[in-house]
């Protein structure tokens, strides 16, 4: 059984940006996503150093930088359709 203490990103405790917690939000609540942020580490053994974030978009969407801010921060992009 995993509790909501249970959190698989380092520095990051909620559904958006961990995949463990964003299936239990959808299986328990009926919560279900819209897009999950990768995260991209300077070094993977410490986690202490993010590079950049992207959302992860589901089909039949992807991710489009808006063209406005960071490229490297996910709240600078959208899931938009890819048709």
């Amino acid at each position: 059984m995993i509790n909501t203490s249970t959190y698989s990103v380092p520095g990051y405790k909620d559904p958006r940006h961990d995949v463990v917690l964003a299936m239990m939000a959808w299986v328990e609540n009926g919560t279900a996503p819209n897009d999950i942020v990768a995260t991209v580490w300077k070094n993977l053994t410490t986690a202490d150093d993010v590079i950049r974030q992207r959302p992860i978009c589901h089909y039949p969407l992807q991710a489009k930088y808006t063209g406005k801010g960071d490229p490297n921060e996910p709240d600078n992009w959208t899931c938009e359709s890819l048709y």
